[in-house]
C-alpha cells in the first residue's frame, strides 16, 4: 500500500465533510475511490464516528439547501441576537422591517 502525503488527507476530508461523494473526490484528486475510502476510514476511526458522520450529514443538507457554513453562522448569530432581545417569533419579521426602515432614515448602510 502506498504512503499518501499528509496534504491529501487534509484536502480529502474537508471535501468529504462538505458532502461530496467518494467518486467526486477521487476524480478531483486523481486517486482511486478505494484510496479515498481508506483516507475517510482512517480519519473516521481516529475520532468519534457519531461526530464525523453528523458533520457530514449537516454538510450534505447545507449543500442541498445551497447554504454555506458561513450562512449558518450568520443565521445562528442573528438568532442569538433576536433571542437576547426577547422578540416573539411571530413579531420577528415586523421587527426587522421596522429596524431596516429606521436604518434607511438614518442612512445607515
Amino acid at each position: 500500500m502506498e504512503t499518501l502525503p499528509r496534504y491529501l488527507e487534509l484536502t480529502v476530508i474537508p471535501s468529504w465533510l462538505k458532502g461530496k461523494n467518494r467518486d467526486e473526490i477521487a476524480l478531483e484528486f486523481g486517486k482511486r475511490q478505494g484510496t479515498i475510502s481508506n483516507i475517510i476510514s482512517t480519519v473516521r476511526n481516529s475520532m468519534t464516528r457519531y461526530d464525523f458522520d453528523s458533520v457530514r450529514v449537516l454538510a450534505k443538507e447545507l449543500r442541498r439547501a445551497e447554504l454555506t457554513v458561513d450562512n449558518c453562522g450568520y443565521g445562528f448569530r442573528t438568532h442569538n441576537i433576536i433571542t437576547k432581545l426577547k422578540i416573539p417569533e411571530n413579531e420577528i419579521e415586523k421587527f426587522l422591517i421596522r429596524a431596516f426602515e429606521f436604518a434607511q432614515k438614518l442612512r445607515v448602510d
